[in-house]
């Protein structure tokens, strides 16, 4: 939006145009150098207050550089701020003032609240993340690896391994092996730039969580197992057992020759049938 008007509105002076950016000065904590403009001519625009050294190119920045080939706003290189000590990245984009200066509109944006936020994900609570933009390092578990490139640390065996996948430009998740320990690593891109957020976890950490779920699974499983083993013993007492043995002594007092027995007729199953034919037999003996 402010790029649009510094191309929409005739500024009477180069002063008029600052005070306008001076009013973004304030837009945001992550900008807090607000938005300056640098001119093909030299020209260097900034309601900050900074200026330039007389060695300054303007138009050998990268910012200058990654902005004067674009119509809308590129997100450029991170890098490690020398005031701030801090990491930045520049977004710029080309803009044609009304009195036909070409140059190219910038901000800073300062990465701390992100490199902050990164370093509290902790997969499983256990596990480490990181921001890489390429071989750039963002934010790393090693704070002091803030601001330098992968090359710089080709001892760390685990951080070279992910910049491998990256560069196969690969994604999801992949096994990784450091000091004799293997993790889970996955790589996600972020959306809108090139940097690829990285979560790691010891894979001991994650089994132990699949192993103690496998055990509370089996621990259900056996419990119903058992119930349902009771339960059909007392179904099978109920309905089998129990009925068969007052089957059988009435059949041994029969055998007795007792016929004084009552045998209840009850029941649509085989037991049932018996006790039925059994009661038809005994009234047959009484009245014989």
């Amino acid at each position: 939006m402010v790029a649009d008007t510094l191309e929409g509105v005739a500024f009477g002076s180069d002063e008029e145009l600052v005070e306008y950016l001076g009013r973004y000065l304030t837009f945001s904590e992550l900008t807090p150098n607000g938005i300056y403009v640098g001119l093909e001519d030299g020209t260097w625009l900034d309601p900050s207050g900074w200026v330039p050294d007389a060695d300054y190119v303007i138009t050998e920045r990268d910012w200058y550089k990654d902005g004067i080939g674009s119509s809308k706003m590129v997100l450029g290189s991170p890098y490690l701020d020398e005031e701030s000590g801090g990491m930045v990245v520049s977004m710029s984009r080309k803009v044609t003032l009304r009195d036909g200066r070409v140059g190219v509109a910038a901000v800073d944006i300062t990465l701390s609240s992100i490199m902050d936020k990164i370093s509290t994900f902790a997969p499983m609570g256990s596990g480490v993340s990181m921001l890489l933009d390429g071989e750039n390092i963002l934010s790393y578990y090693f704070s002091e690896f803030n601001g330098s490139t992968v090359s710089e640390h080709s001892d760390d065996a685990f951080l070279t391994a992910v910049y491998a996948l990256i560069s196969q430009g690969a994604g999801d998740v992949h096994l990784v092996k450091n000091q004799g320990v293997t993790y889970y690593a996955a790589l996600d891109q972020v959306p809108g730039t090139t940097w690829t957020l990285i979560s790691s976890v010891d894979q001991k950490d994650v089994l132990k969580e699949l192993q103690s779920f496998m055990t509370v699974i089996i621990i259900i499983s056996v419990v119903l197992s058992l119930l349902i083993g009771l339960i059909i013993y007392i179904m099978i007492k109920k309905i089998v057992t129990r009925p068969v043995s007052i089957l059988t002594d009435n059949i041994e007092h029969i055998a007795d020759g007792d016929f004084t027995i009552h045998i209840a007729d009850s029941g649509n199953d085989e037991i049932g049938l018996m006790n039925s034919r059994m009661n038809d037999f005994i009234t047959s003996m009484r009245g014989t």
